[in-house]
């Protein structure tokens, strides 16, 4: 597992790759986290605050750069072996940290007020099937966004990019409750001819209209 990891770090993240120690998870999970390429984009989106929360973290990466911008960053995991995994890399990359490994619901409700909340819902069913439409992901973010608004100034979505990006915003803007929260940004990027991610940026200070943004390639980034 270490071995392979390895290999594809070196392609996909080749930063981590290059650290000595850096523990790599199951293959499932090293496919589905976002390529380095991806995760700093992300940091431009994210900007900088007080605090920010992971509820999705996963092994860690998209974590890893868009909490480089917040004073007090909170990685939120359920599965007890990434927990492990992302809490051992966090310390060999120099990266301070709070890790708690919790469902995100579970967590969210006894969560302090944040800058940023950034989620990733799993798109696989319990079958290992792919899933694409937001109700079907794991978290139903639909179903947490109503307590997510109270909780956060700015909520950064990373959704399939399969999705039509006009539903995904019609859904999300459904979902918040008094329309509090409206999409201000809508991100399409693509690395190497391929549509990699959907990235949806809510944020209850939106005053202007909506901004959609497609990018290609590490010279976009």
């Amino acid at each position: 597992q270490q071995i392979a990891g390895r290999q594809t770090a070196r392609r996909k993240l080749p930063s981590w790759a290059e650290v000595e120690g850096v523990v790599y998870p199951p293959h499932l999970n090293m496919e589905q986290c976002s390529s380095e390429q991806t995760a700093r984009y992300k940091v431009k989106i994210a900007g900088e605050g007080e605090s920010m929360v992971d509820l999705t973290g996963g092994f860690g990466v998209d974590f890893y750069w868009i909490s480089q911008g917040f004073r007090q960053r909170t990685y939120v995991e359920q599965n007890e072996q990434l927990c492990a995994i992302a809490q051992e890399n966090f310390r060999r990359l120099g990266r301070s940290c709070c890790v708690c490994c919790c469902d995100t619901a579970t967590y969210l409700t006894e969560m302090p007020h944040v800058s940023l909340a950034f989620l990733d819902p799993a798109r696989r069913n319990e079958h290992g099937g792919r899933t694409y439409s937001i109700e079907d992901c794991t978290p139903n973010i639909l179903e947490l966004l109503p307590l997510l608004v109270q909780k956060a100034d700015r909520i950064l979505f990373k959704l399939s990019p399969m999705l039509d990006w006009r539903k995904a915003v019609s859904d999300l803007e459904n979902a918040s409750p008094n329309g509090v929260f409206k999409v201000a940004e809508v991100h399409i990027v693509s690395v190497d001819n391929e549509c990699k991610e959907l990235l949806l940026l809510l944020d209850k200070e939106q005053t202007d209209g909506l901004s959609v943004v497609c990018v290609h390639g590490a010279s976009s980034f």
